[in-house]
Order: C-alpha cells, then structure tokens, then sequence
C-alpha cells in the first residue's frame, strides 16, 4: 500500500500506521464490548489484526469481512505459484 523510498519515510509511515493500529483497536473494542463476554478467538483475531496493521494497513471491515482490494488478492496469487 505504501511506497517506501528511505528510511525516515519508513518511520513516519510506522508512527502513522501505529497511531492509527491504536484508532482502529479503540474502534474494535468497542465492536465486541456489544458482546457481554469475551471469547479467547475474539481476542486472537484482534491480536491477528493487530500484527495485520503493522505489515499492510486494512480498515476493520476488510479484515473481518475479506474484502481486500484485487491488486492484493492478485499479488498473493502470484506469489502462491512462484512456490
């Protein structure tokens, strides 16, 4: 999602990226605080999506719902039959 050219880029991009994990794990929290208990595979695919933001940014919808953009599901294609 992002081209990185030098290393101060790449920092500012982790300092944006991490501000918006800690956004997005307020948002998220708030969606399962609906449910009364919390399930320990609620709290996996939170950590999982958490991990997730730090490699490549997704909004909740697309990660709960699997809607990533064609350019991604394309690029993993190609990478599952280099192997």
């Amino acid at each position: 999602m992002y081209k990185i050219h030098t290393n101060s880029s790449i920092i500012n991009k982790n300092n944006k990226l991490m501000s918006k994990t800690k956004k997005l794990l307020k948002k998220v929290k708030k969606m399962f605080q609906s449910k009364k208990h919390w399930k320990q595979r609620d709290l996996q695919v939170l950590e999982r999506f958490v991990k997730r933001q730090k490699k490549k940014p997704l909004t909740i919808k697309q990660y709960f719902f699997g809607k990533t953009d064609a350019m991604e599901t394309n690029i993993a294609r190609q990478k599952h039959h280099k192997k």
